[in-house]
């Protein structure tokens, strides 16, 4: 039993993309425990709350095709079952014509069709929401951000006053900003630790 996707990101990108805590609980399930290290245990839970349980055998890294840095990923484990154990191989790849890469998650040894269909459904909706996640994510990288500079002249003002009157104004973002919605931190483009930036949580609104 064989799932794969395509994907736009770089084989290492997304290989590293997996296995973050917040993004696992979000495509592989928010009972699946997976990390990519040798010996770990690991729990593939679906929404319905069918488990099964194995180890993680190995990751690696190796070399792939000619271009300098291009290297492919893989995790291989063992899963229990009633027969003796199923093999699970995730495996990230550059795509060799085009951008992106394609990661294929593969079982064998599975007993009967009814777990090889179990793992597709199980797989195949990971997938789904891996796919779906990717997506937010490059939307959020590509949404457009404005930068406003507000100059002011000597006065006696306390520091970050007037950036303050001008969140709590409406005007930049349009309606209402609460104080969740906003921070306030040292200028990241400046030596200087007295120039401050207010960053907005972003609106559905222009």
């Amino acid at each position: 039993m064989t799932i794969s996707m395509p994907s736009r990101m770089y084989a290492e990108q997304l290989w590293e993309f997996l296995w973050r805590p917040e993004t696992l609980q979000r495509w592989a399930g928010p009972d699946t425990r997976l990390i990519p290290k040798s010996r770990s245990r690991l729990v593939l839970a679906d929404p319905l709350g069918s488990r099964r349980h194995g180890r993680v055998l190995g990751a690696s890294a190796h070399p792939f095709g000619a271009a300098p840095n291009s290297k492919a990923f893989s995790l291989s484990a063992e899963l229990e079952a009633a027969t003796g154990t199923v093999a699970l191989t995730i495996a990230v790849r550059p795509r060799q014509w085009e951008e992106g890469c394609r990661l294929r998650v593969t079982e064998r040894s599975l007993p009967d069709p009814a777990a090889r269909q179990a793992a597709a459904n199980f797989w195949q909706d990971a997938l789904r929401r891996l796919d779906d996640l990717l997506a937010e994510v490059a939307a959020r990288r590509n949404a457009p951000r404005q930068a406003l500079i507000v100059i002011h002249g000597i006065g006696e003002q306390q520091p970050g006053d007037t950036l303050a009157a001008l969140a709590r104004s409406g005007v930049v973002p349009p309606g209402s900003v609460t104080t969740a919605d906003r921070w306030v931190k040292p200028d990241s483009a400046s030596d200087s630790f007295e120039l401050r930036q207010f960053t907005f949580k972003a609106t559905d609104r222009p």
